[in-house]
Order: C-alpha cells, then structure tokens, then sequence
C-alpha cells in the first residue's frame, strides 16, 4: 500500500487474528469520507437527537427526509414502514427496543452484561438482519 501522505496515527492500523490466517496487519482507508452538505448533515443531527431522546417519530421523520428505506424490512415487515428502526440500530449499535425506550434515560445506552454478552447480542441481530443493512 503507497500513500502520498502517510500518517503515523495508530488508529489507521489495527490487527487481526484468526486461526485460519493467523495475525494480520489491517490497514483502515479512509480516503471513502466525503463531506456533507449542511442540509444532510443538520438532518442526521435530528435523527441522533431522536435517538438520544427516544423520540421515534423523530427518527422515522428524518429517514424519510433522507431517504433512507429498505426494501428487506419492507418486505419483512409489509406495510409497518419500519425502516428507521434499522438505520437507528446500526448508528447506535443498540436493539431498537433500547433506543425506543421511554422515559428518555441516558443510561439505556449504558453497556448490560459482559463484553462477551454484549458482542454475541450484537452478532446474533447483524446475523439477523444482514439483508437489511446490505440493501
């Protein structure tokens, strides 16, 4: 890998291990970053403050505004229109019923059992709904 300019920051490289490869070098691009217009990115403002709040006719007002849809979760789920929930999952790495829950606090985000329950958790609902995020 040649770059014009290199960077000696840590968190351009990580590692890897498996069995099948052993330790790999992983270098992260992040020549794939392009700005936003001030439209795009004040409406993904809204989405992540419904999101904080737990106000999903804010998150689902601001997919739409985006145009944000999923033909899989409208095919999954026909004529609930629940798009948003997915989005919303992916940007905070919760389960929608986390996200939805009422009351608005904060510590609904807080991490809930061991790091391994948490990545099998997180696993199991990518397994899940792969099609949604890919469509």
């Amino acid at each position: 890998l040649v770059r014009r300019k290199s960077s000696r920051n840590s968190n351009d490289m990580t590692s890897s291990s498996d069995e099948h490869h052993g330790v790999q070098l992983v270098i992260l691009d992040h020549g794939l970053y392009r700005e936003l217009d001030d439209k795009i990115r004040l409406e993904l403002c809204e989405m992540w403050k419904g999101i904080v709040m737990a106000d999903a006719e804010s998150i689902k007002a601001s997919s739409k505004r985006l145009g944000i849809r999923s033909k899989w979760m409208d095919e999954r789920f026909p004529g609930m229109d629940l798009s948003h929930t997915l989005i919303a999952a992916m940007l905070s790495a919760k389960e929608w019923s986390v996200i939805a829950m009422q009351g608005n606090a904060l510590d609904r985000f807080d991490s809930r059992g061991s790091q391994e329950e948490q990545r099998k958790a997180l696993s199991a609902n990518v397994s899940e709904y792969l099609n949604g995020i890919v469509d």
